[in-house]
């Protein structure tokens, strides 16, 4: 039967959570901060991986689709049907799917279909990631 430990046990653990969750907040504020400068770096050094401590630090690239501003959802579901790409506005446009579709078109090089091109707005976002080397 449970007793007056258990309780005292989750009592902790919770403490801890939080405290740890505390921590973790803070931890992605100082990264997202020294990332911005470790991008700036990258950049003016004209590398796109850095190795250190064990770390392989690199630029990963990724391109968004969404549309762009005062298109409306009609005017974009009549596009994408028109296209061929239906299956992308169900009822609106899924940005996740969408916009790995358009970065398979990229690698392939291939572009937008020409009615859409109006209507999307592509976005390449740059992010640092890392892997143990």
């Amino acid at each position: 039967m449970p007793d007056v430990r258990s309780l005292k046990k989750f009592i902790r653990l919770e403490q801890q959570r939080r405290t740890l969750e505390a921590k973790l907040t803070k931890l992605k504020t100082e990264i997202a901060e020294s990332e911005e400068l470790a991008k700036q770096w990258f950049e003016a050094n004209g590398v796109s991986q850095f190795k250190a401590d064990n770390t392989v630090v690199y630029i990963h690239k990724q391109l968004w689709a969404s549309k762009q501003e005062g298109v409306i959802d009609d005017e974009l579901r009549d596009a994408f049907d028109a296209s061929g790409l239906s299956e992308f506005v169900k009822p609106k446009m899924n940005v996740q799917s969408f916009s790995a579709h358009c970065r398979e078109l990229a690698a392939e090089g291939e572009e937008l279909p020409q009615r859409l091109r109006p209507l999307i707005k592509l976005t390449e976002t740059y992010k640092l990631r890392t892997r143990k080397s």
